[in-house]
């Protein structure tokens, strides 16, 4: 029977460090999701730049389809579209480069949420391994009824606690057989043994 007092001990433990991963798990998560926010934002400037830049050369690219242009003035639209073109390529690979990490941010946040998924559904069957157990010790009988006698000398029952009981069931099972102390025989239990 100590083995249950031990067992209910190690599911409450394991219960606390799942408790424990949890919590980590679940501020790491809301870390991803605060990074996704801020990828998020970044793309969408990233985008905005990118249309800012296409608007920018249609325009170059339409008034270059006047006729009446100089070749001083054609010669500064081509140089301010090319300088255009090179921006819309470098604002093109930003963005590519952020959607990128966005998506391994995403993919990293939702790892998280399934970990904390995974821990809460472990500490939930945790609880009710130490349910049945409980259940177990009342169903076969291990529910003690303690006899404490009152001040008037009368008998008041006491339903225990799965804990109390399995302290109770400890203590019994330690119980050690009477030996002769100065001839007197005399019950010695394991607490006594250790105070001598």
């Amino acid at each position: 029977m100590p083995e249950c007092v031990r067992d209910f001990a190690n599911i409450q433990s394991e219960i606390d460090k799942v408790t424990n991963e949890i919590n980590d798990v679940n501020a790491q998560a809301s870390k991803a999701e605060a990074k996704v926010e801020k990828a998020e934002a970044e793309v969408e400037k990233a985008d905005a730049e990118v249309e800012k830049a296409r608007a920018t050369f249609r325009k170059i690219a339409k008034e270059l389809k006047h006729p009446d242009l100089s070749e001083k003035e054609r010669a500064a639209l081509v140089a301010e579209q090319e300088s255009c073109a090179a921006d819309l390529t470098a604002a093109e690979r930003k963005l590519e480069r952020l959607s990128k990490d966005l998506e391994q941010l995403r993919t990293k946040e939702e790892l998280m949420r399934r970990k904390e998924e995974r821990l809460r559904k472990e500490k939930e069957e945790l609880r009710t391994d130490l349910r049945k157990k409980e259940e177990r010790l009342q169903q076969d009988g291990a529910v003690a009824i303690l006899n404490v006698g009152s001040a008037a000398g009368a008998d008041v029952k006491k339903k225990l606690s799965p804990y109390e009981i399995m302290d109770k069931v400890y203590k019994d099972a330690t119980y050690t057989a009477p030996v002769r102390v100065r001839g007197d025989l005399m019950p010695v239990t394991l607490e006594e043994k250790k105070k001598s």
